[in-house]
């Protein structure tokens, strides 16, 4: 589950500061409305005045700020059970694009660190436009609970995710149906651990086939529904998009100097998915296999598993960290588990998962290695298509006789047999290494 915590307010105590150096700052010993929200508010300022009081006392502030009791317990416990947590901020100037923005969430960052605070994330709002921006943000990255202050904020994102306001002198006489309200971290903690006790309830066992088997027609489409729902439901859009930044740069960089060495061909270019979330399926010869899928596409996000043992060499951590790789222990049938959900999950987000079905290279001289059911099973459970690919590995500098082909569609229904997609699949892929073949004895035949 998707946890966000406001920061200023519910992490971090505010109001107390924003009082008594306000008070200082505008030479004021009567506070014209005590319970105001911000700066603007409490003093009857300007947004001009508001953003030069923050410039002068951020630093202050972020220096001396220490977080409300049991906040960093929570988060820790929270993000020990699993969930992931974030922090959806419209802190004063922290989301702007320069050098003053990159200052304030530089800041930011050294109050976290002091008050040992860790999370998943990051997002930054607006503060004039923080309600638009914070419902937008809420569903982009699939928050299921919502702890802010702000009496606004939460009439704007009760309808979209479980609201919890957190008490404050600004919100001291705030009720509001549909909106949870507490006193404290202990308050905050109980009414969380509700939340999630209902939404782990909604939970669908996965079966295996043979479980499958016992079930009839309708039971079989009504359980891939379920879950498909529950997994687009408890997918995480934040860091499958860290995934995609990483990848536009890889394909910005390294792609074009794997280009221009290699000199890919792609057969059937055209035949590469137009719609989002997609399975991209290939046989295994190289561990430039996934850019050599990518030769002639710059979309993006790609995901791939990746093999765990990858991450202790710096060069290929590097690379297949960068094209947001799902890493797994293949000996671990909880690594295992997570990595497969992990990719479901990022084709229900849109995302092109790279399955390799051999399951590891083949080093020796079949055509294919024998196919797990993993990428069938995936397609199944997502009910989005599978774009088979037939690589070879001619990895001589600029020859010319890299390529890739590309095949039409394959699709795997809530009642087709596994067994019998799986041989499609084998099919579709030998055919198209015979048109890679093909195309690399006619680019030899020209040579001669």
């Amino acid at each position: 589950m998707n946890i966000a915590f406001d920061m200023d307010g519910v992490i971090f105590p505010i109001e107390d500061f924003q009082i008594e150096e306000g008070m200082k700052y505008f030479h004021i010993q009567n506070i014209p409305n005590i319970n105001g929200y911000d700066i603007k508010e409490v003093f009857e300022c300007s947004e001009k005045e508001e953003i030069k009081f923050w410039l002068k006392k951020s630093f202050k502030y972020n220096k001396s700020v220490v977080a409300n009791e049991g906040i960093k317990e929570l988060i820790d416990k929270l993000r020990k059970d699993g969930q992931r947590v974030y922090i959806l901020s419209s802190r004063a100037m922290a989301d702007r694009n320069d050098i003053i923005g990159a200052i304030m969430r530089k800041l930011v960052e050294e109050s976290l660190e002091r008050n040992q605070i860790d999370v998943d994330g990051i997002i930054y709002c607006s503060p004039s436009n923080s309600e638009k921006e914070k419902y937008e943000a809420i569903k982009k990255y699939n928050i299921s609970i919502m702890v802010d202050d702000k009496k606004e904020n939460n009439e704007a994102i009760k309808s979209i995710t479980n609201a919890i306001c957190f008490a404050t002198k600004n919100n001291s006489s705030y009720y509001s149906s549909g909106v949870l309200k507490v006193n404290n971290s202990k308050e905050l903690e109980e009414v969380i651990y509700q939340i999630i006790s209902v939404f782990n309830s909604r939970k669908v066992e996965v079966l295996n086939f043979k479980e499958l088997e016992t079930l009839s027609p309708i039971e079989k489409k009504a359980y891939f529904e379920r879950l498909r729902q529950f997994y687009f439901d408890t997918r995480d859009p934040y860091l499958l998009e860290k995934g995609e930044e990483g990848c536009k740069r890889l394909v910005g960089k390294i792609q074009k100097a794997y280009n221009f060495i290699y000199r890919p061909h792609v057969i059937h270019p055209e035949k590469f998915p137009k719609e989002k979330g997609a399975i991209l399926a290939a046989n295994h010869l190289h561990a430039f296999d996934p850019l050599l899928m990518m030769a002639n596409e710059k979309r993006v996000p790609f995901h791939l598993l990746a093999k765990e043992d990858l991450l202790g060499s710096k060069i290929w951590n590097y690379l297949f960290t960068n094209i947001g790789s799902f890493f797994v222990d293949n000996e671990n049938s909880e690594s295992r588990r997570v990595a497969k959900e992990n990719m479901i999950k990022s084709v229900l987000n849109g995302g092109f998962a790279m399955m390799f079905p051999e399951g590891t290279r083949n080093k020796t001289e079949q055509r294919l290695l024998d196919f797990h059911y993993g990428t069938v099973a995936t397609a199944q459970i997502t009910n989005r298509p599978i774009y088979p690919f037939g690589l070879n590995q001619d990895y001589r500098f600029f020859n010319n006789h890299l390529a890739t082909a590309i095949g039409d569609p394959i699709y795997v229904r809530y009642d087709d047999d596994l067994s019998e997609k799986n041989e499609e699949l084998v099919s579709s892929i030998l055919s198209l290494l015979d048109e890679v073949d093909e195309y690399a004895e006619n680019k030899e035949l020209k040579l001669k």
